[in-house]
């Protein structure tokens, strides 16, 4: 069975199809990551959330994590300050279960499957979509809890320069130069971000230093039925932290994402696409001899047929190689994985309904692997209402940590996870939109340590099933967001509640422009948490606030106060969160 399907997902990626072809029309409000293809908003089935530039620019943060806590059903943990490791959970998934794409490449790295998201400065990005469901069966391994795709900053034409200055000495540098040309546009973008931070630890009074130089260059291009868009993204630098013993130490780390991406349209009815991905992780102690390298390249083939004005269908084919070096307190690993993969994907939308099906098979080395899937589906309910179905199961491989590291098992089998979703979507005008989603996602074959022989087997299963709710609207020029999520995130193995995760969160974000001036603010409250060692987090309240003044064409200026409240809380047992944080800063464009 799984050899025909195989053949029947490659012959479907070779086969053309005569249809009923749509003139397209340039729409604003797309979304790529759900389906990878372009959808409306309003025709996704699934629950996503979609951060744009002016958003992520009135948040204040200096970190995308912090940006991400104050959206439903995202919560992190981290290990101190700037640059220290961070954890991402979505809708009570693990955070290696969590897949982070930039410009559509995966960078979770393989010594964790954790992505070092901590490395990417906000004002590199542009946009950023989360997809809150499974999506192993378009992404592969990883896409568990679901997906978060970072999209860098691309810009208008012209050059702009940027300053910041606050807290902690901590001093930001933008240049930013985007020109066009005969058959599209190119851009770089530089940015400097420094701070001397603080003490990582509560047992600690040294601060933890972290500087990050990021670049990010791009080309976007068109000739005749051809679309080419490349991005590189290059972030390198220093961060200190405290070891286990408390002792000031630093590491270097450099991470590289390459996308190169050719759309061809070869007829009216049929779109074939060549995506080719580098993504590199590299980490290395500046105290000892210890590293990690992380390397993937992939290269995926698509092919989109539209087989009549309703229907649409995806087929794949990836290839992937994934390499890996490490030398861990005198522990060595050398290895490198081939991965290949078929896929297929058919959207069909009406007028009153929209389905989705969606099944990926999976070949990893040495990895027992099974098929991964997606079927959803929406009906109009009335033209203001939508009722939304979706189930999916999704896997995520073992980490070369899980396979090769201390306590290791080569004959690990990949987590699966089967989730279900039933939402409710309501849009009475277009300034108003409520979405209310139920979910349950069940996680087997969990990768847990045993203390019996010390040795890492898939022996334990969780449950996180929950409620979503967000609301956005405008009153009286007042932009309102309320969101809460609802969950219970539980370990059936041990029977108690999944780390770091909090059983209730609730948000709320106001925006406000007076003419030039423009109010923002964020509050995120989150309850109590369990972690490490029977310890219990205390909930908090996280309060941000933004000002931003435009004097004209040329000078635009920020002001940002974050954790207005200086809650004192807590996101990993031991670790330090940042107390009042004060920052000022300006943008300058001379072209106006």
């Amino acid at each position: 069975m799984r050899n025909k399907l195989f053949l029947i997902i490659l012959l479907l990626a070779f086969m053309n199809y005569e249809a009923i072809a749509e003139d397209s029309e340039l729409i604003e409000n797309l979304v790529i990551t759900a389906a990878k293809s372009q959808q409306l908003t309003n025709e996704v089935i699934v629950p996503i959330i979609v951060i744009d530039q002016s958003d992520i620019e009135l948040s204040g943060v200096n970190d995308i994590a912090e940006l991400l806590s104050f959206f439903n059903g995202i919560n992190i943990s981290t290990n101190g300050g700037p640059g220290q490791l961070t954890s991402i959970f979505v809708q009570g998934s693990n955070s290696n279960q969590v897949l982070i794409l930039v410009d559509g490449i995966a960078i979770n790295d393989s010594a964790t499957g954790i992505a070092a998201i901590q490395n990417i400065h906000p004002d590199m990005v542009e946009r950023i979509e989360i997809v809150k469901s499974p999506r192993a069966a378009l992404y592969g391994s990883n896409a568990v809890g679901g997906v978060i795709n970072i999209f860098t900053k691309r810009g208008s034409d012209g050059t702009t320069l940027g300053f910041k200055y606050g807290s902690d000495k901590t001093q930001i540098i933008n240049i930013s130069t985007v020109s066009k040309m005969t058959s599209g546009k190119v851009g770089l973008h530089f940015n400097d971000y420094d701070t001397d931070g603080f003490p990582s630890k509560e047992i600690s009074n040294i601060n933890s230093k972290h500087n990050n130089r990021s670049i990010n260059g791009f080309y976007d291009g068109q000739w005749d039925n051809a679309i080419i868009k490349a991005s590189i993204l290059d972030s390198h630098g220093t961060t200190d932290y405290l070891d286990f013993f408390a002792s000031p130490v630093s590491q270097d780390f450099n991470n590289t994402t390459f996308s190169f991406n050719l759309n061809e349209k070869k007829n009216e009815t049929w779109n074939t696409n060549i995506n080719i991905g580098l993504s590199k992780d590299l980490l290395d102690q500046n105290n000892s001899n210890d590293f990690n390298h992380s390397k993937n390249f992939i290269v995926e083939w698509r092919n989109n047929f539209r087989l009549n004005k309703n229907n649409e269908l995806l087929t794949g084919i990836a290839l992937e190689n994934e390499q890996f070096d490490a030398s861990n307190y005198g522990l060595n690993i050398h290895t490198s994985l081939n991965n290949k993969a078929l896929f297929l994907e058919n959207i069909f939308s009406s007028q009153k309904n929209q389905f989705l099906v969606a099944i990926r098979l999976n070949d990893k080395e040495g990895i027992n692997d099974k098929m991964s899937w997606n079927l959803e589906y929406g009906h109009h309910i009335n033209p203001n209402t939508r009722l939304l179905l979706n189930a999916g199961k999704a896997f995520r491989n073992p980490s070369f940590f899980d396979l090769y590291g201390f306590g290791g098992n080569t004959l690990l089998r990949p987590e699966y996870s089967e989730k279900i979703s039933l939402g409710l979507s309501y849009q009475p005008n277009s300034s108003t939109n409520i979405d209310l989603h139920y979910f349950d996602n069940r996680v087997k074959d969990l990768v847990a340590f045993n203390y019996i022989d010390f040795k890492l087997y898939n022996i334990e299963r969780s449950k996180t099933s929950g409620i979503d709710l967000n609301l956005n609207t405008d009153i009286n020029k007042w932009i309102l967001n309320l969101h809460a999520t609802l969950q219970d995130p539980e370990n059936l193995t041990t029977s108690t509640q999944l780390l770091r995760r909090p059983r209730n969160s609730f948000g709320i974000s106001v925006r406000r422009s007076f003419e030039k001036l423009t109010f923002n603010l964020n509050l995120a409250k989150n309850s109590s948490r369990n972690d490490f060692g029977g310890v219990v987090l205390d909930a908090y309240t996280l309060v941000n606030l933004t000002i931003r003044y435009q004097l004209n064409n040329h000078w635009t200026f920020n002001s940002s106060i974050n954790n207005l409240n200086n809650e004192k809380y807590t996101l990993a047992n031991g670790y330090i969160t940042p107390d009042r944080k004060v920052y000022f800063g300006f943008m300058y464009s001379p072209e106006g």
